[in-house]
């Protein structure tokens, strides 16, 4: 999936993209990243509980990103700057496709890197399920990337 659109800037040791991308339903679904400056040790994908958005997570950013991480995330469908009725999906596998989505572009940007789904609530539950349905594909992700879930 190619992002429909991306800005860039500096910011304080790490530089934050944010933009579009195409998820379920056709729907423009926001996406940011803090990387560092050098390449990174690994990623963290955020994904956060219902009626929150991607930006709530500065703390777990400031945090990871200055010591060499890169760090993504998404507004979910119906969540933040993403379309979609507020806070409403027709099917959960909706919020757990969009990942998938994005969990693609995120290994085809970080081909090499371990990727952590740190899940809070809602999104420790889609970062579950996730992992559920993947590991019937061929095992990919985990035989090509080591993918931990961290969830509340």
């Amino acid at each position: 999936m190619i992002p429909i659109s991306i800005w860039e800037k500096e910011n304080g040791g790490m530089k934050h993209q944010e933009g579009f991308f195409k998820g379920v339903r056709d729907a423009k679904i926001y996406y940011q990243s803090w990387l560092p400056e050098r390449d990174p040790k690994a990623v963290l994908l955020i994904v956060y509980g219902l009626a929150e958005h991607s930006g709530r997570y500065m703390n777990v950013v400031n945090h990871f990103v200055v010591p060499g991480y890169a760090a993504y995330g998404i507004d979910h469908l119906g969540h933040g700057k993403s379309e979609g009725a507020r806070v409403y999906v027709k099917r959960f596998d909706d919020y757990v496709n969009t990942l998938k989505v994005y969990f693609d572009m995120i290994h085809r940007w970080q081909p090499d890197k371990p990727i952590f789904l740190v899940g809070h609530s809602m999104g420790g539950l889609i970062s579950a399920v996730y992992l559920l349905i993947q590991q019937h594909y061929s095992c990919y992700p985990p035989c090509e990337q080591d993918v931990f879930s961290l969830g509340t």
